[in-house]
C-alpha cells in the first residue's frame, strides 16, 4: 500500500518541477507538497466511499428513501416537540428531521469507533477492511453525514440562538462543538474564522480562505491551496489572523475563543485518546483523517463558490460575481446553494430563496451573475478546476440573453483567472476595514516553453475536459 502513495507523491513532484517556473519560491513549493499530500489522501482514503456512496445513493436509494424522509419531516408530532423543545423559533423545526437521522448515524459511527478501539487493543492491529468501513459510515449514504455535519455547524455558528436555553445554555453549539471534533472540525472554528473573517472580508484579503491571489482554474494552483486550506482546518491560521489584526479589541474576545478549541482538539482529545485508547494510529484514522478529507471538501467548495472576480464600471466589487448561485441541484442543503444570498443577504431564510432570487434578476442580467443551472457544488468547483469551461457555458444562466457560448466561456475564463495580487506564501495581513474593490489585477501572461512542453499543456487541457465531461455526464442533474 505504501508504494501507491508514494508513486503519486514522486509523480506530483516531478510535476512541480516540470509545470511551475523556475522562479516559484520555495514556500510555493512547500504549500505545493503539502497540499499533494492532503489530495493524494482524499483519492486513496475519502474519493471511493463518498463516490460509490454518492451513486447508490441518488441512483438506487433516493426515490425510496425521499418519501420516507419527507413523511418524517413532515410530521405533526415531530414538529411541535422541535418547536417546543428543540429551537428558540418554530421554523427551525426544519432541521429537526436531518438532525435526528444524522443522529442515528452518528450512534452507528460511534459504536463501530468502540470496536475498531478493541480490535487494535486486542490485536494490535486495524486492518484496512475496518479503516475502509468507518470511512463510509463516516461520510453516510450520498455524503449526506459530512454534509449534515458541516451545514449544521455552519448554521450554529450564523445563529447562536438557534436552540431553546437547556441546550445551548448547556452544550452550546451541538454540531460545531461536539460533533465537529469526528468530523474533522476545531470548536469555535466557524464561530470565530469563519463568522469575523471569512464573512467580515466576503472572501476577500483577511479570510483564512483567501483564493484570489490564485488561478482558481489550476490544478498546482489548487494543491496549493489546499495548504492554506489545512491551516484553516487546524484552526492555527485563524488565530495568527486574529493575533495580528489591527481591531485588537474585538479580535481578543475570539483569539479566546478559538484557543480554548484548538486546545480541545489538539491536546485534550487526542490526550483522552491515547490515556484510555490503543495506540496513537487509532487517534489518527478516527479524529485526524476526518480532518485531512475536511480539509479537501472546504477547500474545493469555498474555491467554487468564490471562484470569479470582476469590477464594476467604478471599480467597485461586483457582489454577484463574486459568490455564486447555483440552482437545481438535488444537493442544496437547505438554501446553501445560493451562496451569493448567504453572503449579501443572510436574513433571507431558506424557503424564500426562490422569491428573492427573482427579485435580483434585472442586477443578475446587468453584470452576468454567476448563476449557474443544475449542478451540485462538489462536482461545480472540480469543472472549475479542470478548465471545463464549454461545459460551465451551458449551465451558466445568461439572464441577459446577449451572451454567446463562445462568450461565456471567455468571460468564466477571465472572471476564474484573475487574481489581485502575487500569491502570499501564508495569507494577506487582516486590513483595518473590508476593500469595497480588489487590488491592481495582474496580466495572465500566455505560457512560455519548448513546443514539446505547449503540446503537454494542449494534450492535459483536453484530458481534462474529457474527465469533466464524464464528471457532467454522472451527475445526477445532467439533464436539467
Amino acid at each position: 500500500m505504501v508504494v501507491v502513495p508514494l508513486a503519486c507523491l514522486g509523480l506530483g513532484l516531478s510535476a512541480s518541477v516540470y509545470f511551475q517556473p523556475r522562479s516559484t519560491p520555495l514556500s510555493a513549493r512547500v504549500a505545493y507538497f503539502v497540499g499533494l499530500c492532503v489530495a493524494i489522501n482524499f483519492m486513496m482514503f475519502w474519493l471511493v466511499p463518498l463516490v460509490v456512496l454518492g451513486a447508490v445513493h441518488k441512483k438506487l436509494l433516493l426515490k425510496y428513501l425521499l418519501p420516507l424522509y419527507e413523511r418524517m419531516d413532515s410530521s405533526p408530532w415531530l414538529r411541535t416537540y422541535a418547536e417546543k423543545h428543540i429551537y428558540a423559533r418554530p421554523k427551525h423545526a426544519d432541521y429537526f428531521a436531518t438532525q435526528l437521522i444524522f443522529m442515528a448515524n452518528l450512534v452507528c459511527v460511534l459504536a463501530y469507533m468502540n470496536q475498531m478501539a478493541n480490535f487494535k487493543f486486542t490485536y494490535g492491529y486495524m486492518p484496512w477492511w475496518m479503516i475502509a468501513v468507518y470511512n463510509c459510515l463516516w461520510a453516510g449514504l450520498g455524503g449526506r453525514n459530512l454534509g449534515t455535519a458541516y451545514f449544521m455547524a455552519h448554521k450554529e455558528a450564523h445563529n447562536m440562538m438557534l436552540y431553546q436555553p437547556w441546550i445551548r445554555n448547556t452544550l452550546g453549539n451541538v454540531f460545531e462543538n461536539w460533533v465537529g471534533v469526528i468530523y474533522g472540525g476545531v470548536p469555535n472554528n466557524f464561530t470565530t474564522a469563519h463568522i469575523a473573517l471569512h464573512h467580515r472580508f466576503d472572501a476577500g484579503r483577511g479570510d483564512t480562505l483567501y483564493c484570489w491571489d490564485l488561478n482558481r482554474s489550476a490544478w498546482p494552483d489548487f494543491l496549493v491551496y489546499l495548504a492554506r486550506g489545512l491551516l484553516h482546518m487546524t484552526g492555527f491560521s485563524a488565530l495568527y489572523q486574529f493575533h495580528t489584526s489591527p481591531r485588537k479589541e474585538s479580535s481578543s474576545r475570539e483569539i479566546k475563543r478559538l484557543t480554548r478549541g484548538v486546545l480541545v482538539y489538539w491536546v485534550l482529545v487526542p490526550c483522552v485518546m491515547l490515556r484510555w485508547g490503543p495506540a496513537p494510529s487509532f487517534w489518527f484514522w478516527a479524529i485526524l483523517q476526518p480532518l485531512l478529507c475536511m480539509t479537501f471538501f472546504l477547500a474545493l467548495i469555498n474555491l467554487g463558490f468564490h471562484a470569479f472576480i470582476e469590477s464594476d464600471s467604478a471599480g467597485q466589487r461586483i457582489q454577484c460575481v463574486e459568490s455564486i448561485t447555483l440552482i437545481g441541484s438535488e444537493d442544496n442543503y437547505f438554501g446553501e446553494d445560493d451562496h451569493m444570498a448567504h453572503h449579501y443577504y443572510p436574513l433571507v431564510y431558506w424557503r424564500d430563496t426562490e422569491k428573492h432570487q427573482d427579485a435580483q434578476r434585472d442586477m443578475w442580467a446587468r453584470y452576468h451573475a454567476s448563476v449557474f443551472q443544475g449542478a451540485d457544488i462538489f462536482s461545480f468547483s472540480f469543472m472549475v478546476v479542470l478548465k471545463a469551461w464549454p461545459i460551465l457555458a451551458d449551465r451558466f444562466v445568461d439572464y441577459s440573453g446577449k451572451l454567446t457560448k463562445e462568450q461565456i466561456s471567455q468571460l468564466l475564463e477571465a472572471r476564474a483567472t484573475r487574481r489581485e495580487m502575487e500569491y502570499y506564501t501564508f495569507l494577506p495581513p487582516v486590513p483595518a476595514v473590508k476593500p469595497s474593490g480588489y487590488g491592481k489585477e495582474l496580466p495572465n501572461y500566455p505560457p512560455e516553453g519548448s513546443e514539446s512542453y505547449l503540446a503537454v499543456l494542449k494534450m492535459l487541457a483536453s484530458l481534462q475536459l474529457s474527465a469533466a465531461g464524464l464528471l457532467d455526464t454522472a451527475s445526477p442533474c445532467a439533464e436539467s
